[in-house]
């Protein structure tokens, strides 16, 4: 069976077969209970036949569903197209047939062009002499026109042939957009394209430009618009893993101010990799706070953390890529990074980035003393002693924890936990003491 069914191709071929029968299309009209409307619509090629009424016109042709589908009567293709014959001649002979008035770009009744054929059939010496002589291989209004553009930019892409922005922007006028992703061949011709020799042609993509219309009020205009956007640039290399249309798109088209879209694009089409390539190329040296705020450093931090990338994360601290280290810890520490909040407080003794307090006021929030344990010594007393003041009455082990490390109940950090922490230690030693 035909991975790809045509249509027409298939209904002249079933016409044919009650013609040699002589059964009509009433009769036929009958068996499949539609209407001779409708048969007559889905034996022109407008609609397709349904499965099931395909396997009744099989068993009145006496036929298998299969050899319908591939319009074969016998054990031969009855129906070979003239442009399939004129493919077959060899250069030689279709040179001396062919001229500048000859008609390969109207489908026949296959709804196929003469390019389809020598591509399916590899007739590589013909189409490189149409391909260099710049003839118009499908007119822009067939509705298979875009399909067939992708086509010959596979072809041209495979053969390593020069030229294939000719038919990247034909197909990009014809969609607005070089957007392939719906395409079941759309990773394998980026993939051809994603190599070095191609970095020619990846610079001519992203400086294509293509006409777009629009509307203002009532009136109709035109703009000069890329056919491929930064997001769709993105989105492509990050989908389909390109890294050297991404160090070409580094090199000719990024700017530093990309940094948050492109980490949230990367990761949502989970290619992490492509960051640190954005931070080798943009940020090898530390920069001002000032700076580091503008392109939403700590956002993109965040991103990080939220999808649990370690070895990231790391790049990220170490080559400041980040606001605020305390609300990189408070972030770890609300998200249950232990690896994370443990890497940033092991950096240094004291770290005068961080609000120690600050954190400390966090893990007392969480109950988490395992990191009380890690800030306890970076703690100044008054710092302890707020903390107490703000553990809630039910986490006793916390505040054993800060009063065995010197934490007191301080009248300057009088609330409403004082009283009910206080006497949760009163009948805390009561109970212990009855003991």
């Amino acid at each position: 069976m035909p991975e790809i069914v045509d249509n027409v191709k298939v209904g002249q071929f079933i016409k044919e077969q009650l013609k040699e029968r002589k059964i009509s299309q009433d009769v036929l009209s009958q068996k499949l209970n539609i209407t001779r409307s409708a048969v007559s619509q889905n034996l022109n090629g407008k609609s397709s036949f349904s499965q099931k009424s395909l396997q009744v016109i099989a068993d009145l042709l006496d036929m298998k569903v299969e050899d319908i589908l591939s319009c074969r009567s016998g054990e031969r293709d009855e129906y070979d197209s003239e442009y399939q014959k004129f493919a077959r001649r060899g250069l030689a002979e279709f040179k001396r047939n062919f001229a500048k008035d000859v008609v390969i770009a109207e489908p026949d009744i296959f709804g196929k062009v003469l390019v389809d054929y020598l591509i399916d059939e590899d007739v590589e010496d013909i189409f490189i002499y149409l391909h260099d002589s710049e003839v118009e291989f499908v007119k822009n209004h067939f509705h298979r026109a875009k399909d067939i553009y992708l086509k010959i930019i596979a072809y041209v892409l495979k053969k390593n042939l020069a030229g294939a922005i000719r038919y990247i922007k034909a197909y990009s006028d014809l969609n607005h957009c070089f957007d392939i992703s719906l395409y079941n061949n759309a990773s394998e011709i980026w993939k051809m394209i994603n190599t070095e020799k191609n970095r020619y042609l990846i610079e001519e993509m992203m400086e294509l430009k293509i006409v777009q219309e629009y509307s203002v009020f009532w009136f109709k205009t035109t703009k000069m618009v890329k056919a491929l956007t930064k997001t769709l640039w993105l989105e492509t290399i990050a989908k389909y893993k390109l890294v050297h249309v991404l160090n070409v798109y580094l090199d000719v088209y990024a700017s530093s101010e990309d940094f948050y879209e492109f980490t949230k694009m990367m990761f949502k089409e989970q290619y992490p990799k492509g960051i640190e390539n954005f931070i080798k190329k943009f940020f090898n040296e530390e920069l001002p706070i000032n700076k580091r705020s503008s392109l939403k450093f700590q956002k993109a931090l965040n991103i990080v953390i939220e999808n649990d990338h370690f070895s990231l994360f790391k790049k990220f601290i170490g080559l400041k890529i980040y606001e605020d280290l305390t609300d990189v810890l408070i972030k770890s520490i609300l998200s249950e990074h232990k690896s994370y909040y443990e890497y940033c407080l092991g950096l240094e003794k004291k770290n005068i980035e961080i609000d120690y307090q600050k954190v400390g006021l966090t893990a007392v929030k969480q109950t988490k003393i395992d990191i009380l344990e890690l800030l306890i010594n970076d703690l100044q007393d008054k710092e302890l002693n707020y903390l107490l003041s703000e553990v809630n009455s039910e986490d006793l082990e916390v505040m054993k924890y800060l009063i065995n490390h010197g934490a007191k109940f301080d009248f300057d950090y009088y609330n409403s936990h004082t009283m009910p922490n206080v006497n949760k230690i009163i009948e805390h030693l009561s109970k212990k003491e009855g003991e």
